[in-house]
């Protein structure tokens, strides 16, 4: 099942883009409805990670299986097309020296960067995150009035699945990172952070849910990477629901001194030894406790 969640009024998408470098030209798809050129690439699937959506994809469209790749940005885009559209693209380079196949049946075409201003290449943002393949940057296009309407990205797909879009932030303090042992939905600890809201920018989710649960300013945010967790989450009178979070993860700097935390939250410094003991349904996050 893809990550391309119709709810209500809203669509919410998740896929990768792969700038797959070849014979020194980059690999396009072609979309012979429109005539547009466009990166391989495709959209997750429910209960894959980010990379595990690029190594499938890489092998559905180029026959290949890659295994050395970099996470290079992410391409924050909102859209209409039909109803507002909020879309996030993992950008992804690749250097490849497999021989390929080319040719018309494939759609698959190689140009050189000279060569872009002679071909039409969507979306726009393409050639700079080329240009800048080397230094991991956000991107956004912003193309409708009003992007944020106050509603988490919490989408339940079906009786038995949900899925939801999570910032998380590690706020370090004498070699200790801060959790959250009050999250009522839970029951166990989290890293301070929450469901990012429809519309939101992955920096302004962050500062938000900042401020909700520390009741202090971000002073400087850096961007550690993305992971994905999947387990069942059982809430009392329902039936165990299987949940996909992906998560955005930020180290950010506070002064911890200002630190009033909300209501609902219990905030408990601790040592990476104490947090690789605990159990914890987002687990990908011990990844950057050291």
């Amino acid at each position: 099942m893809d990550l391309t969640l119709d709810v209500g009024e809203n669509i919410y998408n998740l896929r990768i883009v792969a700038l797959v470098m070849y014979r020194g030209a980059f690999l396009f798809d072609f979309c012979k409805t429109d005539q547009y050129y466009f990166p391989v690439g495709g959209r997750v699937k429910f209960g894959e990670t980010v990379e595990e959506a690029l190594v499938r994809e890489m092998q559905e469209e180029l026959g290949i299986t890659v295994s050395d790749y970099r996470m290079i940005g992410i391409a924050e885009q909102f859209l209409h097309i039909t109803k507002p559209w909020h879309e996030h693209s993992i950008i992804f380079s690749i250097d490849l020296d497999d021989e390929l196949e080319l040719n018309l049946e494939t759609g698959i075409v190689p140009i050189a960067s000279h060569d872009f201003k002679n071909y039409p290449i969507v979306p726009a943002w393409i050639e700079t995150a080329i240009a800048n393949r080397d230094t991991f940057k956000m991107y956004y296009v912003d193309e409708i009035d009003v992007r944020t309407n106050g509603e988490d990205i919490s989408v339940q797909i079906s009786p038995e699945r949900s899925f939801n879009a999570r910032v998380s932030a590690k706020v370090s303090e004498s070699n200790k990172v801060l959790f959250d042992f009050l999250a009522l939905d839970w029951g166990h600890p989290v890293p301070v952070g929450g469901r990012m809201q429809w519309g939101e920018t992955l920096l302004e989710a962050i500062h938000r849910e900042i401020r909700e649960e520390l009741s202090t300013e971000i002073m400087e945010v850096r961007f550690l990477g993305i992971t994905t967790d999947v387990f069942y989450l059982s809430k009392p009178g329902n039936s165990p629901m299987e949940t996909h979070f992906v998560s955005f993860n930020f180290e950010v700097s506070v002064d911890t001194s200002k630190i009033q935390f909300a209501d609902g939250c219990a905030g408990v410094w601790l040592t990476p030894d104490e947090i690789r003991d605990l159990p914890m349904k987002l687990e990908s996050f011990k990844q950057f406790i050291d």
